[in-house]
């Protein structure tokens, strides 16, 4: 889910929120991602994640905002000394135990 092509560095996800692509189908394919693992933080090789992408599109920031803030609380935890492996583990094992934090 979270495995970076050769070409960009990017994410399926990354893709999604980057794509020049009708928006609604996108918001579709980032949900099914996000709901199964993926990262909105996770950086491309620029160095740009996908939580960066979606900022020009307020709808697809509203959909990875729920995610990422999960995945920065989680990262927060495990730089206290709580178990973790950094944001991006955290936040994999959250989302994909059905914690992506938009209760």
């Amino acid at each position: 889910m979270n495995r970076c092509n050769t070409l960009t560095g990017g994410t399926p996800l990354h893709i999604t929120c980057s794509s020049p692509k009708a928006l609604e189908g996108r918001l579709k394919c980032a949900k099914l991602l996000l709901d199964h693992g993926a990262d909105p933080l996770l950086p491309d090789s620029r160095g740009m994640t996908p939580m960066a992408y979606a900022a020009e599109e307020p709808e697809m920031a509203a959909l990875l905002e729920p995610f990422a803030a999960r995945a920065n609380s989680l990262a927060a935890g495990a730089e206290e000394g709580e178990e973790g492996g950094g944001a991006a583990a955290a936040a994999t094992a959250a989302i994909t135990n059905g914690e992506s934090g938009d209760e």
